[in-house]
């Protein structure tokens, strides 16, 4: 195994558990330290071997770089936009995580499976210390403001853990269905637990969607109706059980999920724990600073407030994020980025990444980009696009590092 998968494979399956204890914060500051590093490494080789790589989605990316960099020497904070405020994520983070990118992107003949492997085993690890939490007992070190927090496992926030595990939960129930290991069927259902346990309705929405889509591919074109059946039994089992020890939290989680669609159809305020009210104050901002933003994670010096008076630092919403930060060409960079991996695919690698892509997606339609979950997304966006090389030319030209 050279250098450079050992970098992969170990943001994929150690990074998300890193928690440290010190003075500032336990989650988010350490891996934005290891994020730094790691990061620096992996620019080691890419300055060390160049090679030309090539596809057009580089054009995007480039102006997204482009647009968010004028963004942050333009910021409120011109600091705050470059590291980030609490969270850290400012522009170097996006920077960083980039980096990773065109790491995962050049290494085309590494082996997809072991990379893989090692993030569902690390989704499994994190989503069995979220269990532990749900069941009373907390392995993980933290902080005392989150000792009443739902479960949130190595990842700070149940937001955020919802995050991570309908991310990850895609890819364990394909290597399912490509493999028919039990291994696979016992670490769905324990990313699944993960995610019911968090609580987190948008996550819960996000991987619904998923599942549909997969159900698509798996029952129409794939015609695995015994494997998929397998699947859909253990996370209903899995339902099942944890709705059984939950005093009714779940359940009424889930039942409230009617009522906050209805609210946000209705456009009222408080729907989706107030991020409409978040959201209807931030389009008034875009029309305002619309050419560059007000500079990545700058939000907060906005005084975007509800009507409790608590002041707001993100949108809660990746591309609103985007436009109000960095700028609505910045915004349209990016979704035109992402949309190189959202197409209609025939085989169940592409349909993995895909759907992996789409959940995050989704999701960042009620969440934020952190750095817990960043790096990890930015590599699967690389090892996707190294696969999609694998099948199709282009002519859109860079330099990497050799594989």
């Amino acid at each position: 195994m050279n250098g450079k998968v050992v970098i992969l494979a170990s943001m994929l399956g150690l990074y998300p558990l890193i928690v440290i204890p010190n003075p500032i914060d336990y989650f988010y500051f350490p891996r934005y330290i290891v994020l730094v590093i790691v990061s620096m490494i992996a620019l080691l080789f890419i300055a060390k071997n160049l090679t030309k790589i090539t596809h057009r989605a580089l054009i995007p990316l480039g102006l997204f770089i482009l647009f968010a960099f004028l963004s942050t020497i333009l910021a409120i904070e011109p600091m705050k936009a470059w590291t980030g405020s609490i969270r850290y994520s400012g522009f170097s983070t996006y920077l960083f995580c980039i980096i990773l990118f065109f790491l995962a992107y050049s290494n085309n003949n590494v082996n997809l499976k072991r990379l893989i492997d090692s993030m569902i085993i690390c989704a499994s690890l994190v989503s069995f210390t979220a269990l532990l939490q749900h069941f009373g007992l907390n392995i993980v070190p933290h902080e005392l403001v989150r000792a009443t927090y739902a479960s949130f496992g190595t990842m700070a926030n149940p937001n955020f853990l919802g995050t991570y595990t309908a991310f990850i939960l895609p890819a364990s129930i394909i290597s399912y269905m490509r493999y028919s290991k039990r291994i696979y069927l016992l670490s769905t259902a324990m990313i699944y637990a993960g995610l019911i346990v968090c609580v987190t309705r948008g996550a819960w929405i996000t991987f619904g969607i998923a599942f549909i889509y997969l159900l698509y591919y798996y029952l129409k074109i794939f015609n695995k109706r015994k494997l998929i059946l397998h699947v859909t039994l253990v996370l209903f089992i899995t339902t099942v059980f944890l709705l059984s020890t939950s005093d009714g939290i779940i359940l009424n989680r889930i039942l409230s999920i009617s009522n906050e669609v209805t609210s946000a159809i209705a456009l009222e305020d408080s729907a989706g724990s107030n991020r409409m009210l978040v959201w209807k104050k931030v389009v008034e901002l875009i029309s305002e600073h619309w050419l560059f933003g007000i500079g990545p994670d700058n939000l907060n010096l906005t005084i975007v407030k509800n009507e409790t008076n608590f002041f707001v630092d993100k949108a809660h919403n990746i591309f609103l994020e985007m436009a109000v930060t960095m700028g609505i060409f910045a915004m349209l960079s990016y979704m035109a980025f992402l949309s190189f991996f959202l197409r209609m695919w025939k085989g169940e690698q592409e349909i993995m990444f895909s759907t992996m892509i789409l959940s995050y997606i989704i999701q960042g339609q009620f969440n934020i980009d952190v750095v817990m979950i960043m790096p990890i997304f930015w590599i699967v966006l690389g090892l996707s696009l190294a696969n999609m090389e694998k099948h199709k030319g282009s002519k859109w030209t860079a330099y990497c590092v050799k594989s």
